[in-house]
């Protein structure tokens, strides 16, 4: 029953670390998209306003895409705890 309960609580902490760390991603992007148009200053903007904002609007997916990474790498790293316990 104890092995459930530290199951459940890797898989969560992996959820949590990949959502996380997806959800992060459209803001890093937006940060790079805007140093990358400051630093050129060209008469037609590098990236539209149109696609700053599609950006951020992809922030959710990027979420849901790191959770389920997070997710299944926190499964792989169960199983490879499990299994080198089961060894020694």
């Amino acid at each position: 029953m104890g092995d459930g309960l530290g199951q459940a609580a890797w898989i969560i902490r992996g959820l949590s670390i990949g959502a996380m760390s997806g959800a992060l991603v459209g803001p890093v992007a937006l940060l790079l998209a805007s140093i990358k148009t400051s630093l050129h200053q060209h008469e037609v903007a590098d990236f539209t306003t149109d696609e700053l904002i599609l950006l951020v609007n992809r922030i959710p997916v990027w979420a849901l895409a790191g959770a389920l990474f997070g997710t299944a790498g926190a499964m792989l790293g169960w199983e490879s705890r499990k299994s080198s316990n089961s060894e020694t």
